[in-house]
C-alpha cells in the first residue's frame, strides 16, 4: 500500500471516463503551479470516452503540477489506456500508483464505437467509407501504439519464438487476444 502522501488537489475519477468526468481534473490540471501536488485517482473504473482519456492525458502530461495516477481496484478500457499511457510514457512530473500492494486489475482491449445504440464496432469491422472510421481509426493506433509498448516492456520480444521463451509465450497469447479484438488482463 502507497505511503500516505499531501496532495493540493485530488480528482476522484470514479465509475468512467468522460467529459463532465474529467472536465474539473483537467480544469485543475490547467491552472495549478510548479509546486502543486495533484491526484487522480481512478477508483473502480469502467473507462468509457476515448476522447475524453486523451484530453485528460494531454492535460496531465501539459501542466506544471506533479501529478499521481492511482488506480484503485480496477481500470478497464479508457481507464486502463490513461493509467498505462504513463507507464510507458513517463513523464519526470507524473507517477503511476495503485491504493493496493497486489495491484489494480487492468483490463484492456481495443478501441470499439457502439453503432445504432446496441452494436459494437471494431476498427475491423467497418469500412473508411463508414461514419467515425477515422476518428476510430486514429485512437485505435493510440491504444495499439500503447499496448506494444507495454508488451516490450513486459519482456515480448517478436524476434524470439515464444513457445521456446518459457513465461514470455503468454504475452504471445495476450497479443494475440487484443489484436482479436479481446479483453486482455495486464499485470502490475
Amino acid at each position: 500500500m502507497p505511503e500516505e502522501q499531501f496532495y493540493d488537489a485530488r480528482y476522484d475519477i470514479a465509475s468512467e471516463i468522460t467529459e463532465e468526468t474529467v472536465k474539473l481534473a483537467i480544469s485543475g490540471l490547467n491552472t495549478a503551479s510548479k509546486d502543486e501536488k495533484i491526484l487522480i485517482h481512478l477508483p473502480y473504473n469502467n473507462g468509457g470516452e476515448t476522447d475524453a482519456a486523451i484530453e485528460l492525458i494531454e492535460a496531465v502530461k501539459a501542466t506544471d503540477a506533479t501529478v499521481t495516477i492511482e488506480a484503485d481496484r480496477y481500470v478497464i478500457s479508457a481507464a486502463a489506456f490513461i493509467f498505462v499511457w504513463f507507464i510507458v510514457y513517463p513523464e519526470d512530473h507524473v507517477s503511476v500508483d495503485t491504493t493496493d500492494e497486489i495491484g489494480p486489475i487492468i483490463i484492456y482491449h481495443r478501441p470499439r464505437y457502439v453503432m445504432d445504440d446496441d452494436r459494437i464496432e471494431f476498427l475491423s469491422d467497418i469500412t473508411p467509407q463508414t461514419l467515425g472510421w477515422d476518428d476510430l481509426n486514429f485512437i485505435t493506433d493510440k491504444f495499439d501504439a500503447v499496448f506494444d509498448e507495454l508488451l516490450g516492456l513486459l519482456g515480448y520480444d517478436p524476434s524470439i519464438h515464444q513457445v521456446d521463451a518459457g513465461a514470455r509465450f503468454s504475452l504471445e497469447h495476450d497479443k494475440n487476444a487484443y489484436y482479436s479484438n479481446y479483453d486482455v488482463a495486464i499485470p502490475y
